[in-house]
C-alpha cells in the first residue's frame, strides 16, 4: 500500500468543515460598520446599522462573508450555502451574541 506522505488523517483535515467563529469578526466589522456609518452620515442618509443588523446584512451582501467569518475559503461555498447545520447554529448564537 503506497502513501502520499501526508498522512492518513489529511484528507479527513481538508473535508472538515471549521466550527469556531474567527477571533478577530467582532473586532473587524465594528470597524466596518463606524466607517460605513460615517459615509452615511456624510451623505444626508439617516439609515445608521447596528452591529448586529450590519452582521446580517454582510451576510446577505457578501458572498465570501461565511468563508471569511469561519476562516475557511475550501469548504464553504459562496452565501455559505453548504453550511453544515452546527455551523449554522454558531453562527445564530454569535449572531445573538453580537
Amino acid at each position: 500500500m503506497t502513501t502520499t506522505g501526508k498522512g492518513d488523517n489529511y484528507e479527513k483535515e481538508t473535508m472538515q468543515h471549521k466550527t469556531t467563529i474567527r477571533e478577530d469578526a467582532r473586532k473587524v466589522l465594528t470597524k466596518q460598520l463606524n466607517y460605513t456609518n460615517k459615509q452615511f452620515q456624510t451623505e444626508s442618509n439617516n439609515r445608521r446599522f447596528n452591529i448586529h443588523s450590519y452582521a446580517r446584512h454582510k451576510s446577505k451582501a457578501n458572498p465570501n462573508f461565511f468563508r471569511w467569518l469561519f476562516d475557511d475559503y475550501e469548504n464553504i461555498g459562496l452565501y455559505g450555502a453548504n453550511l453544515t447545520n452546527e455551523q449554522k447554529e454558531i453562527y445564530k448564537a454569535w449572531l445573538h451574541d453580537l
